[in-house]
């Protein structure tokens, strides 16, 4: 369903590609480089980049998620 979705085929796939402050990029590739990722809530206004963030870790990592939306 991926390839039909413009907004999925088109996210930035890693920390690298999100557009973040310097202090908040730096802080989720340190995540990335450790292997692991620690309790993390992310909040903010809707199209922030919450989502895109957290699959941008979970990809870089191969790690397994679930996407809720709890709106």
């Amino acid at each position: 369903m991926e390839e039909f979705l413009w907004v999925e085929k088109y996210r930035p796939k890693t920390i690298q590609d999100c557009i973040l402050t310097k202090d908040l990029e730096v802080t989720f590739k340190k995540f990335s480089n450790k292997g692991e990722i620690p309790n993390l809530l992310l909040s903010g206004t809707a199209g922030t980049g919450k989502t895109t963030v957290a699959k941008a870790l979970c990809e870089e990592l191969k790690a397994d998620y679930i996407v809720i939306n709890g709106s």
